[in-house]
């Protein structure tokens, strides 16, 4: 795959892609060049400590 083909399209109407595009805000948690990790805003079960 080049680097061309790396990043796939997507459809902008996509919750995930508004996210990434600023159109919705999140809660960043961590963040790199090909990872991108946020809060769940309705969890479901207390999984971490820090889900209050």
């Amino acid at each position: 795959m080049t680097q061309a083909n790396e990043q796939a399209a997507y459809d902008d109407n996509n919750i995930f892609a508004k996210m990434l595009n600023g159109d919705i805000p999140y809660h960043k948690v961590y963040e790199d060049d090909k990872t991108l990790a946020f809060m769940d805003i309705m969890p479901q079960a207390g999984a971490c400590a820090g889900d209050s």
